[in-house]
């Protein structure tokens, strides 16, 4: 769950006023939240503590990761450019440079990209044998 303050609601809000056309081509509003917070210099604490509940249904955007074909079309989703083109949106939009996503910035900062450090080596692997485009 996300808790933003007032003030950092309403800069937000200005930035999604300011960059609207970009920010409408983003699929996930939490990573946009979460980069914005970050690249600007914002505390983001991510808690073990459950603050709510959420509800899974049909027309949800990504759906639960839970089992071998939930992983096997987020795989095919990494390869298919998909996420590399919402990361470089993100750094656009972020003023950050390309620099950003080399495979030497990835390896320095490898456990830092995911909340799971397994989840950020299996980018990096993703990354190193090709199927992770940017």
């Amino acid at each position: 769950s996300q808790v933003i303050c007032v003030d950092v609601f309403s800069k937000f809000k200005g930035f999604v006023k300011d960059n609207y056309l970009a920010v409408s081509k983003f699929d996930y509003h939490d990573w946009l939240i979460y980069s914005f917070c970050k690249s600007n210099g914002y505390n983001w604490i991510i808690s073990k503590r459950i603050n709510m509940l959420y509800r899974q249904h049909q027309n949800n955007q990504i759906g639960a990761n839970t089992g071998f074909l939930a992983i096997l079309k987020r795989v095919k989703k990494l390869n298919s450019g998909w996420y590399g083109s919402q990361v470089n949106l993100l750094l656009a939009l972020n003023g950050l440079s390309g620099e950003h996503l080399s495979l030497r910035f990835l390896l320095a900062n490898a456990l830092s990209l995911r909340r799971k450090p397994l989840h950020s080596l299996f980018l990096v692997f993703l990354r190193l044998i090709g199927w992770l485009k940017f």
